[in-house]
């Protein structure tokens, strides 16, 4: 194989078992595996098991899981030692990177479908936080997922602000309702009667204009969950929300019709729940004239017709 040849090029003793193993960390890609390979073997002569199990995926899984739940204790101190031992044993950070948003992605999908609200948004923010590219042009282009880490330790439980106060709000309704309406005492005339209290459901009124405001971040999570529900509304406009309900604004009924099918539907309610932290929200879709858009985003939103069309009928 190409490796073997570089490996014998280098006058770097190795095993056909670990090039393979090399190999199978590419992905697919030829220039991934020689730029690991030449990573791990820099300065050495032999390679040994010791050495590809710096690279093998159950040792990546195990470095991913320990620094995942470093970042749910929002420990500083343990991710800063362990990108340490990252740069000191050589292991490939941005493939450890991918694999740790793969990870925290499969667990908001979990939550997501079990209907955890809170854990949703908290994983929410931990993805949006780190999902940053590395940057070539730094002397340690994996600087900024680690930089981006640390700010994640180091930041409040910003996530759970809206449900906290949420939840705050319940319960000063609770005691306000059970203050004004106090239990009625019983009569010869008429049976006892005990008003139950009961929680409020909060609603939020969300205008047009500030829904436009709000649609960039909605898109980034929709695409999280299912990107072909995301290019749908790239070519849509919201039209505010009212109660519990969304209403959204689509120019083409095939949009309409793919929105309205209720694996979409329900994906995008649940998304929109999490968002704005309400349970059971709905979402509705009216049909626009598409001659009305704004003249720029015409030519934008006919690719994404295409290219949600082949999605779907792929």
């Amino acid at each position: 194989s190409s490796l073997k040849f570089i490996a014998k090029k280098e006058e770097i003793a190795v095993a056909d078992s670990i090039l393979k193993e090399f190999a199978s960390r590419g992905d697919g890609s030829f220039r991934d595996a020689i730029k690991l390979f030449e990573q791990v073997a820099h300065g050495k002569t032999t390679l040994s098991d010791e050495d590809t199990s710096l690279v093998s995926e159950s040792s990546i899984r195990a470095l991913v899981l320990e620094l995942f739940i470093a970042l749910e204790k929002k420990d500083a101190q343990a991710v800063g030692k362990l990108f340490q031992r990252f740069e000191a044993q050589s292991v490939d950070i941005p493939y450890l990177h991918k694999r740790l948003l793969q990870a925290i992605h499969e667990k908001l999908l979990e939550n997501i479908f079990a209907q955890n609200m809170r854990e949703t948004q908290h994983l929410q923010h931990l993805l949006q936080t780190l999902s940053i590219s590395p940057d070539p042009l730094l002397p340690l282009p994996t600087l900024p997922f680690e930089l981006a880490a640390l700010s994640w330790c180091l930041s409040g439980n910003e996530s759970n602000d809206w449900s906290q106060k949420k939840e705050d709000m319940s319960k000063e309704n609770r005691v306000e309702k059970s203050v004004v309406e106090p239990k009625v005492a019983a009569t010869p005339t008429s049976a006892k009667v005990t008003p139950s209290v009961e929680t409020v459901d909060i609603t939020i009124s969300i205008t047009p204009q500030d829904m436009e405001q709000k649609w960039p971040k909605l898109l980034r999570e929709v695409r999280l969950v299912n990107a072909t529900i995301e290019a749908l509304l790239r070519a849509a406009r919201p039209l505010g929300i009212s109660g519990r309900t969304a209403t959204i604004e689509v120019f083409y009924p095939f949009h309409k019709e793919q929105l309205e099918q209720e694996k979409h539907r329900r994906t995008l309610e649940k998304v929109l729940s999490s968002m704005f932290g309400m349970q059971n929200m709905k979402a509705t879709f009216s049909l626009g004239d598409k001659n009305a858009r704004p003249q720029k985003k015409k030519k934008a939103d006919d690719e994404l017709v295409s290219n949600a069309v082949e999605t779907l009928l792929s």
